[in-house]
């Protein structure tokens, strides 16, 4: 019996040693399969997360006025080559906009090879992700005034009119009156918004009434990087331009620009730094340009408009300033004073951004009224002597684009 149980324990090694080797490729395919499978849903995971934040980032550009698809497309793409980590290399991103929803679809297709999988199905490569977002209830913000201090941050004096009919008007100030109506001052807006209070007069002097303890609303342009600019000597005198006719052309102004008398100035499209001093037009002066910026660095670097000037400008539609008339340097001293006296100045299209100035308007006749659109985003904003301050938002109106955020909205994915 024992020899019998031997003979049978060697015949049963030998069969388990051949299934096993007959049942080895099987097994090697099944554990390949189960790693491919692995690989395969870790990079859906990825590819859907950049889909998702891809398609949102889109949205994100749609929101800006009269974006061509073609520009939305670029933004994603740019988006997804920053964003891909080095096992997603050699990605393939389809956009398609879809103007009439307000949405943008991205997909994204990454040439994955598998070990085992693509024996069993030619079609499991690549790994495409797709993700839908949508822009709703799009709103129009006209301006911001960023002061988050308790302080008072837009104060209206006299009979000042602030009209923004179309449009949201914020106050990021805690102040108990964030929003200072003195005498007869007047507000008329879409809404007009608070982090603080409000001081006026008279009720109907404000419309609609304004809704206070509002959270405060974030800078739209923080994270637009500022122009560059070329190196200015220590100390160096303006350049002045008096009783002259002339054109000037974009480039560093070191020391600043004031142009005085009856000079009629013509600038080129481009961008203006205004280096270590100011920007005054001053007696009867004109100047007048078309997609020009003005950026505002140094020592004193401001703007003063006097009131027999005429001043026409509108911001660039492309470039690092586009949609943005004046910007101030984020790294400048608080408090610095930017004031439009002019009494003609009624174009003044594109986005004025102080993040650390006051703008004071004083101007006996209306401002920007002629503007298909004028965004104001200030520190703080005084009015007084009578003005008249008008924004419009007639974004369509116009090829400069609204910066992110004033025209923005809830963006969602629908998918």
């Amino acid at each position: 019996m024992i020899k019998l149980l031997k003979h049978f324990l060697k015949a049963q090694k030998g069969q388990i040693a051949l299934s096993m080797a007959l049942a080895a490729p099987v097994l090697f395919a099944v554990a390949g399969l189960a790693i491919d499978y692995g690989s395969m849903t870790r990079q859906h995971a990825a590819l859907q997360g950049l889909a998702d934040n891809a398609a949102i980032a889109g949205s994100r550009e749609m929101s800006l006025s009269n974006n061509k698809s073609g520009q939305v497309a670029a933004v994603v793409k740019a988006y997804v080559t920053h964003s891909e980590k080095k096992f997603l290399a050699g990605l393939k991103v389809k956009v398609t906009v879809h103007k009439k929803d307000k949405a943008i679809t991205v997909k994204i297709a990454h040439p994955w090879k598998p070990v085992f999988a693509h024996f069993l199905n030619a079609g499991v490569t690549p790994v495409v992700a797709s993700a839908k977002a949508q822009l709703l209830n799009a709103g129009q913000t006209c301006m911001i005034i960023l002061k988050t201090k308790g302080e008072k941050a837009l104060y209206i004096l006299e009979n000042a009119r602030l009209k923004a009919k179309n449009c949201v008007v914020y106050s990021n100030s805690t102040h108990e009156y964030s929003i200072w109506l003195d005498q007869d001052g007047s507000i008329s807006a879409g809404l007009i918004c608070t982090t603080g209070g409000v001081k006026y007069n008279k009720p109907g002097l404000v419309s609609p009434p304004v809704t206070t303890d509002c959270p405060p609303i974030p800078d739209p342009l923080k994270d637009r990087f500022a122009p560059s600019s070329d190196p200015c000597p220590a100390t160096i005198e303006p350049r002045v331009i008096s009783d002259e006719l002339v054109t000037l052309f974009p480039g560093t102004y070191c020391g600043g620009l004031k142009i005085e008398g009856a000079s009629q100035v013509t600038l080129s499209p481009g961008i203006y730094v205004i280096n270590g001093g100011g920007f005054e037009v001053t007696d009867k002066a004109i100047i007048k340009g078309a997609y020009t910026g003005f950026y505002f660095t140094g020592v004193n670097a401001t703007f003063k408009f006097e009131g027999e000037t005429s001043i026409s400008l509108t911001a660039p539609k492309d470039g690092p300033l586009a949609g943005v008339l004046f910007f101030q340097d984020r790294d400048a001293l608080s408090g610095q004073s930017f004031e439009i006296a002019s009494d003609n100045a009624r174009t003044l299209l594109g986005t004025i951004y102080l993040p650390k100035g006051t703008l004071r308007i004083s101007a006996n006749a209306p401002v920007a009224d002629q503007s298909a659109y004028t965004a104001i985003i200030v520190d703080k904003l005084d009015m007084g002597e009578g003005p008249e301050l008008v924004l419009n938002s007639d974004y369509e109106a116009t090829d400069v684009p609204v910066p992110t955020g004033l025209r923005g909205g809830k963006i969602v994915l629908v998918n």
